[in-house]
């Protein structure tokens, strides 16, 4: 009978992406981090609750609020640094201070 109602779970476990980077709580009235996530990872949702979803992402499991998922796929964000110090020269942005 366990290994049915396992089966059944896993048959109903869904795809989601995070729309933020997040840190996975162990449990989910706890603030006891097991791991971080970035923004756009996919998850597979385990369980939904009122407000909170058990998800696992290869070995790393976790309790993420629901408003940080999404069904459809979010693109990640670049890590690039963004500094004005880096524009090409006579690219200019009037008000913007240090920006001529």
């Amino acid at each position: 009978m366990l290994l049915l109602l396992s089966a059944l779970s896993v048959a109903h476990a869904e795809d989601a992406w995070l729309l933020a980077d997040v840190e996975l709580l162990r449990w989910s009235d706890a603030a006891y981090v097991s791991a971080k996530l970035d923004q756009g990872a996919k998850v597979e949702v385990l369980v939904r609750d009122a407000t909170v979803a058990r998800v696992r992402q290869g070995g790393d499991f976790g309790w993420v609020a629901l408003s940080q998922l999404s069904a459809i796929e979010v693109p990640s964000v670049p890590d690039f640094p963004l500094s004005l110090d880096a524009l090409p020269p006579g690219l200019t942005f009037p008000g913007l201070p240090g920006s001529q």
